[in-house]
């Protein structure tokens, strides 16, 4: 099985009628040549580790697909967290990393988190040329069964 049809469910040939249609959702891309591994989890340097353009790892987590589900781009998301916190009062929210975006993740962070590395790294490089991702929870790597 491809990394198509783990990603689309499905093999080329086959009616995109029986082919799962995935969602998209803006994520802003860094300025510059890289990223920072923004993964609050992870053992790296605390100020994140520098990752190249086209690199890396995206972490979608449940949480996000459940908040970003209605609002696929940026300022939509970026409108709804303003409707949150002003039904809270006004006042100061915070929210750990991964809760309303996805995340950029180094290879450390993504095997603590027992990510699928390929289909994370999929995920990454079409971030970085598209500034989309997925709406749906990145994948768990399969666990290797004993011998």
């Amino acid at each position: 099985m491809g990394i198509f049809d783990k990603l689309f469910g499905g093999k080329k040939g086959k009616s995109s009628k029986k082919r799962k249609q995935i969602k998209y959702m803006e994520l802003p891309r860094p300025d510059g040549d890289h990223g920072l591994c923004s993964d609050d989890e992870c053992p790296c340097d605390p100020l994140g580790v520098p990752i190249p353009c086209g690199e890396g790892y995206i972490y979608i987590s449940h949480h996000v697909v459940d908040f970003r589900k209605d609002c696929l781009t940026v300022r939509e998301a970026h409108n709804k967290v303003q409707r949150l916190v002003n039904g809270m009062g006004g006042g100061a929210y915070t929210a750990s990393s991964g809760v309303f975006a996805p995340i950029l993740v180094c290879e450390k962070g993504a095997k603590k988190r027992g990510l699928n590395l390929e289909i994370a790294a999929a995920d990454a490089h079409h971030w970085w040329k598209t500034g989309l991702v997925p709406l749906r929870p990145t994948p768990k790597a399969r666990k290797q069964r004993p011998m």
